[in-house]
C-alpha cells in the first residue's frame, strides 16, 4: 500500500529533492510467492515506501492469496470467473477431458515471461497503454519511471497516485469526487479504469491521490455509478460495478435516474455486438462478468440475468462456428468468417475473442481440441515474432487470454512468478457443449 509522508517529516522546500533520492533508490517489486508471506514493495510517488503483503492489496485477503493448488471440482455455471469465492456454486464432477500437452503450458509461460520482462515506461507510454499491460499482468505490473531502464515502480500505484505518463495524468478531482479522464491516451471508454482494476481484483480500499486530495477505489466506484446514462456504452462500467457491488445493488445517477446492475445488463443487451468496441467482445465480457458474479453471490438467474446467460451461450456457439481451419478466429470478429492474412489483425481478433472465451466457457470446453488449437495458434504468433512492435492494446488482450487459459487449465503459472491475481476456484454458466 502507499502511505502518505507526514508533513512534519519533510520540509516543503526539500520535497522534490527527497522524491528524486527515493525514486533512484527504489527497487523492483520482489518475485512474491503469496503462499510464503512475501511482500510486494510499493513506493509512493512522494517517496514513502512500504512493504504491503499481496494479501492486503488483492481482494480476498491472505486465505485466498495462500491458495496455490487448483480446485478439482467444476462449478455449475459455464463461465469461470478468476476471482470466484472459494466454495461458492454447486459442485459438479471434475472436468473429464484430458489436459492439453504440458509443452503448451511451457510455451505459454515463456511468452508471458518475455513480455512481462519488457515493461512500459512513464516517459513514452500513455495511461491507456499502461492499462492494457495491467489487464494482462494484474497488480504486479511494473513500469519504468521516465524512460526505458528507469526505476521500476508499481504501474497501478503510479496510475492511482495520478503520476504522469507521457505528460498525461489519468485522474481529475471535481466536487470532492474522483473521475477518470477520457480522451486520446487516457480512458478510451467510460469506466475503463475501474474495469481494469476489477479484473486485477484490486481491493476497494486501495488509495487514490489527486494532488492533495485523497480518495480510494471506493470513491471511483461511486463516481461511475453517478455517471451512468441510458443508451450509452456501459460495457466497462458493467465490468467494474458488477465486480465490486452485490448484483442486487440499486442507486441513482446524478441526473436522478434509477439504476441497478440488472439495468446495466438490460442496457447492454439492447445494444449491438457487431460494431461494438473490439467487435463486441468487451460487451460480451461485461455481460458474462455480471452473470458470474450473481451466481457467486448465490442468487438465481432471473429476468435480465437469465436473458444474458442465454445470450452469452448463443454467442459462444457462434464464435466457435466462425473459427478458421488454422485455429484463428474470424478477422471480422463476430460478423462473419474471415481470414485476413495480416498478423496484427489476427492478433487483435483472435486475442480478444479467446480472452472472452477463456473466461466464459466450461472447464471441459477449454480442453476441446478446437479451443486448444486456437490457444496454440495465438501462442505461435507471439513466439514467432518476438521482436515485432505489436500495438500495446491488442497485445495486452492477447496476453490476458493466454494468462487466463493457463491459470484455468493448469492452475498457478510456471515458470512465471506467481501473482496475486491468480485464483483457483471455478464457476461456469449452465452449458451443454
Amino acid at each position: 500500500m502507499f502511505h502518505r509522508v507526514s508533513g512534519s517529516c519533510i520540509a516543503a522546500g526539500l520535497f522534490l529533492v527527497i522524491l528524486v533520492i527515493c525514486a533512484t533508490s527504489a527497487v523492483k517489486a520482489q518475485n512474491a510467492k503469496p503462499d510464503d508471506g512475501s511482500a510486494l514493495r510499493l513506493i509512493a510517488p512522494d517517496g514513502a515506501a512500504s512493504h504491503a503483503p499481496l494479501s492486503q492489496v488483492i481482494e480476498g485477503g491472505s486465505e485466498r492469496v495462500a491458495s496455490t493448488s487448483r480446485q478439482a471440482s467444476a462449478r455449475a455455471l459455464p463461465i469461470r470467473a478468476p476471482d470466484a469465492d472459494e466454495g461458492n456454486g454447486d459442485v459438479e464432477k471434475s472436468a473429464e477431458k484430458a489436459l492439453p500437452p504440458l509443452e503448451l503450458r511451457s510455451r505459454i509461460a515463456t511468452v508471458l515471461d518475455r513480455y512481462e520482462n519488457r515493461p512500459l515506461n512513464s516517459g513514452e507510454n500513455s495511461p491507456w497503454q499502461v492499462m492494457h499491460r495491467i489487464v494482462a499482468y494484474g497488480v504486479e505490473t511494473q513500469i519504468e519511471v521516465g524512460r526505458p531502464g528507469g526505476v521500476h515502480q508499481s504501474a497501478i500505484g503510479w496510475l492511482l497516485f495520478n503520476q504522469p505518463f507521457r505528460g498525461q495524468r489519468l485522474l481529475v478531482a471535481r466536487n470532492n469526487s474522483v473521475y477518470g479522464k477520457e480522451g486520446r491516451g487516457l480512458q478510451g471508454h467510460g469506466g475503463q479504469l475501474l474495469a481494469i482494476l476489477a479484473q486485477s481484483k484490486l481491493q476497494r480500499d486501495y488509495p487514490i491521490r489527486v494532488g492533495e486530495q485523497e480518495f480510494s477505489v471506493e470513491d471511483l466506484i461511486r463516481s461511475e455509478q453517478r455517471t451512468c446514462r441510458a443508451r450509452t456504452e456501459l460495457t466497462f462500467k458493467l465490468i467494474g460495478l458488477a465486480h465490486y457491488l452485490p448484483s442486487d445493488t440499486t442507486w441513482k445517477s446524478d441526473d436522478g435516474q434509477a439504476w441497478s446492475i440488472e439495468r446495466l445488463v438490460r442496457e447492454e443487451i439492447s445494444q449491438r455486438i457487431q460494431g461494438g468496441t473490439c467487435g463486441g467482445t468487451h460487451r460480451l465480457m461485461g455481460l458474462t462478468y455480471a452473470v458470474v458474479r450473481r451466481k457467486q453471490q448465490g442468487l438465481e438467474l432471473t429476468g435480465d440475468f437469465a436473458r444474458a446467460a442465454t445470450y452469452i451461450n448463443e454467442y459462444i456457439d457462434y464464435a466457435l462456428k466462425l473459427r478458421n481451419p488454422d485455429g484463428s478466429f474470424s478477422t471480422s470478429f463476430l460478423e462473419h468468417r474471415a481470414m485476413n492474412p495480416d498478423l496484427s489483425v489476427r492478433l487483435r481478433t483472435t486475442g480478444h475473442i479467446l480472452e472472452w472465451l477463456a473466461f466464459a466457457v466450461s472447464d471441459d470446453t477449454l480442453r476441446d481440441p478446437e479451443i486448444v488449437e486456437s490457444v496454440e495458434y495465438l501462442t505461435q504468433i507471439l513466439e514467432q515474432s518476438p521482436n515485432r512492435n505489436w500495438e500495446v492494446g491488442p497485445l495486452g488482450h492477447a496476453l490476458h487470454a493466454l494468462a487466463l487459459y493457463q491459470q484455468r487449465v493448469w492452475g498457478k503459472p510456471q515458470p512465471r512468478r506467481e501473482t496475486a491475481s491468480h485464483e483457483d476456484a471455478d464457476t461456469s454458466l449452465d452449458r451443454t457443449r
